[in-house]
């Protein structure tokens, strides 16, 4: 395997990296990673597909938010044996003058795949695979006739495997198809590879703190969900949250020694935040951002001095990014899905990190709003579920009875 490799990767390998490499070799190529975020997924898979180069060009599928990591990541550990004009990130525009050889990378969005060049891959990686899960969907068939003559496949997803979630895994496992395997009721296909953390790099993580900030509101910011759209509710209930925050927390942030990353859902509540703390001190990024001009932003907070803060909206910053340089997160709105929750914890809670990650979570008192009539009671029976079906480990519960008790 290290003969297949740049040496400065090889030394740089951990064990159960080498393992994962090791079964994609003798897969040929055809596997899927399913490896607890944070461990190197990207990393794993680049160095399959560069063992198998010859195989090339290859198509990196991923979602928007973390195309152009792709390529900082193929350039750090690559070059000089791949260089930029070997990478495209496509876009949808038409690139007349390029022309596709075997030391080529396309990487692109799953919403670009049907602007791509009729060109031949003959090496694929999909990342966050699990955006393929619904086999009736537009996107699954475009992608599933995309790869009808892969002879490598790459799949990726950090999204735990169990019983719960295999009629997902079942159609992700149709992209084999054209090569002749196929999943069965065994529990892990035998292409399949999966690691946690507390596992692999228990010794070398330090702890992840987490810590309930408390919020009340006035008694004139009582919002009760009757006869208006829940939609609506929650809207409301994550603006007077915000403000609440910012009423009774706004010299913890103001003190606070380290720059803060901040999730949210709705943008009228990032939009209470910035305009509270001001441009100056945020950075935003949510889906109107653009795939490069979030790496843009990204450099520009970790670099400024002056800005204190970066809010990424759920969806768009739970997945793909690594934010392992940077120590806190905060959670200003929940999610109703736990998995979510965990994604977003692990942009810093990752392999390379150097001190504690703190993790942050306001969560309102009232008995009205939105977190403790909702969603709490919900991220309650759902962890309890998942837990009991073996999909996430025990001590990754977010919530705790005790905790739920005394907020109520």
């Amino acid at each position: 395997m290290h003969d297949k490799l740049p040496r400065k990767i090889a030394d740089a390998l951990k064990p159960y990296q080498k393992e994962a490499i090791a079964r994609g070799l003798e897969h040929e190529g055809k596997i899927y990673i399913a490896d607890e975020m944070g461990l190197g997924k990207t990393l794993e898979a680049l160095c399959i597909s560069y063992a198998f180069k010859n195989d090339w060009p290859l198509l990196i599928i991923t979602p928007a938010s973390v195309a152009y990591q792709w390529k900082d990541q193929i350039l750090n550990w690559f070059y000089p044996s791949l260089q930029k004009d070997n990478i495209l990130v496509w876009d949808g525009e038409r690139r007349r003058n390029f022309i596709p050889t075997k030391q080529n990378i396309f990487i692109c969005s799953y919403d670009s795949v049907s602007s791509l060049p009729n060109i031949e891959f003959p090496s694929v990686i999909c990342d966050e695979c699990h955006y393929l899960k619904n086999y009736k969907t537009k996107r699954f068939t475009l992608i599933y006739n995309k790869l009808s003559k892969v002879k490598r496949l790459i799949l990726l997803s950090g999204t735990p495997l169990s019983q719960a979630n295999l009629s997902d895994l079942y159609t992700q496992y149709r992209l084999f198809e054209h090569m002749g395997i196929e999943i069965n009721s065994e529990y892990k296909p035998g292409n399949m590879v999966q690691r946690f953390k507390k596992d692999e790099i228990g010794d070398l993580l330090l702890d992840k703190v987490r810590q309930f900030l408390p919020v009340s509101l006035l008694e004139h910011e009582e919002i009760q969900y009757l006869n208006e759209p829940f939609a609506t509710w929650e809207l409301n209930c994550g603006v007077v949250k915000c403000k609440a925050i910012i009423r009774e927390y706004h010299e913890w942030f103001t003190n606070y020694s380290d720059k803060v990353i901040i999730f949210y859902k709705h943008r009228p509540v990032k939009d209470t935040f910035v305009k509270h703390f001001g441009t100056n001190k945020t950075v935003v990024i949510d889906g109107r951002v653009g795939k490069q001009q979030r790496k843009v932003l990204l450099d520009y907070f970790s670099q400024s001095n002056n800005v204190r803060y970066l809010l990424l909206q759920h969806r768009v910053g739970s997945v793909g990014l690594d934010l392992v340089q940077f120590h806190t997160i905060c959670f200003i709105e929940l999610d109703w899905n736990p998995t979510t929750l965990l994604q977003a914890e692990d942009r810093i809670y990752r392999l390379g990190q150097t001190r504690d990650a703190k993790i942050f979570y306001f969560v309102c008192t009232s008995l009205l709003h939105i977190d403790n009539k909702n969603y709490i009671p919900k991220l309650e029976s759902k962890i309890k579920f998942i837990v009991k079906q073996n999909y996430l480990l025990k001590e990754h519960e977010i919530f705790t009875d005790q905790f739920v008790e005394d907020t109520l």
